[in-house]
């Protein structure tokens, strides 16, 4: 693929915390608590079916898989990484996960983020069969409500072995 113009690289580091909620778990959690009597006005639900759609289209439902085993921070990210290029006028958008390894990150948490990601490029059809290769980039996705093409990639940094 060749870029024309500006791009827009959008970095979203981890080590080894979640990529937030589970989509569906979370849409349920919010749509029950604004319903209960004592109820916190939330538009969460809202906006978890707006970002979704923005990002895949109608079909695309919190309440039905792929999208809702999805983490909420990938989904985010990947939105706010198009609106941004959408702002900055780019042509092209990338996404980059950046993995921190140290001595102190939890391997069994990384090897969950690290499903996460690869369910959420399945998920997007960028990734035929896991796991995804750090040091490669993804796609281009086609967003539904962008026309500005999208990469996905994971870069991964081992700071225990400096």
């Amino acid at each position: 693929m060749v870029a024309k113009g500006r791009v827009l690289i959008a970095v979203e580091a981890k080590a080894d915390e979640k990529f937030g909620q589970r989509i569906g778990k979370y849409w349920v959690e919010k749509r029950e608590q604004r319903s209960a009597p004592e109820g916190l006005p939330s538009r969460a639900p809202e906006r978890i079916e707006a970002l979704l759609a923005f990002l895949a289209g109608p079909d695309a439902l919190p309440n039905r898989e792929p999208w809702t085993s999805i983490r909420y921070q990938l989904v985010t990210a990947a939105v706010g990484t198009l609106m941004e290029a959408e702002t900055r006028k780019a042509s092209l958008a990338v996404l980059a996960i950046h993995e921190f390894r140290t001595s102190e990150t939890d391997s069994e948490c990384l090897a969950r983020n690290a499903a996460d990601l690869d369910a959420f490029l399945v998920a997007l059809r960028l990734l035929a069969a896991p796991p995804l290769q750090p040091g490669k980039l993804y796609g281009p996705w086609h967003s539904r409500g962008c026309s500005i093409p999208l990469l996905i990639g994971k870069a991964a940094y081992d700071w225990s072995v400096a």
